[in-house]
Order: structure tokens, then sequence, then C-alpha cells
């Protein structure tokens, strides 16, 4: 048997192994059998490196996630209209003037911040389109 009849015989049995590893194989006089086995522990080893791989991109992808995750659902836009019907007036003087109040009672910034958004539904949208407006802004608003 030729050398190139035995590396199409090994490229049968190594299906996508490189060049270097098929070579490698022919030179150390593998059969079909043995290149075989060498060629599923090479796939074997590359599956775990991969997986662990894999495993702490995924870890990182949490970390990243749980840093930007503010429990804040995306800002909509709401009509000037929405808003005077809602109550609120200026939207942003009425989300400082809530917040302000929480922090008053004792809560911190964030509780305070929570809860205005918990208990104001869409106050936190329209504050952020009108300061966004009042400062040539149009950033982050859907609808």
């Amino acid at each position: 048997m030729t050398d190139g009849e035995r590396l199409r015989e090994l490229r049968a049995v190594c299906p996508g192994a490189d060049d270097g590893f098929l070579l490698a194989q022919l030179e150390a006089g593998a059969s079909p059998a043995e290149a075989s086995a060498a060629w599923l522990r090479v796939l074997s080893a590359l599956k775990t490196r991969t997986s662990a791989e894999l495993a702490e991109k995924n870890r990182e992808l949490e970390r990243v996630r749980a840093r930007r995750s503010t429990g804040l659902s995306p800002v909509e836009s709401h009509s000037a209209g929405e808003r005077a019907s809602a109550g609120w007036g200026d939207p942003v003087e009425a989300w400082r003037e809530k917040v302000a109040e929480k922090v008053a009672r004792g809560m911190s910034r964030m509780a305070a911040v929570q809860a205005v958004v918990r208990e104001n539904p869409g106050l936190r949208e329209a504050m952020l389109e009108q300061h966004n407006l009042q400062h040539g802004r149009r950033l982050g608003v859907v609808g």
C-alpha cells in the first residue's frame, strides 16, 4: 500500500483531522484503528477544553448581567397628555419629590427609587423622557 493510499484511508477513519495529525499518524505507522482511537482522544480533549472555556464565558456573562441588572423595565415614551392625566405635572420634579419623600422617611436612595418606580408606573419613563428633552437628547426611548 502506498503512502497516498494509507493517507486516504486515515482521512476516512479520522474525519475532520488536520494534515499535521494525519501526517504524524502516517509517519508513526499507525493502523487505521490506532489512528481513529488517537483522533477520538484528540476530539475528547478538545471537547473538554472547549466545555471548560464555555463554562468560564458563561460565568463571566452572568457576572456582567448581574452588574448591569437594575430590575427596571426598558424606558417607554409617554405623551404630555398621559403625564398630565397621571397627575404628575412636570415628571422630573414629581420624580425628585417622590424620591425625596421616601428618603426623608428613612429609606435608602436605592430603596426609595425602587419604591417610586413600583408605586408610580410610567413616572420613571416620563421623567427620563422629559429630562432627555430638556437636555437635547432622546436616548433610550422606545415607542
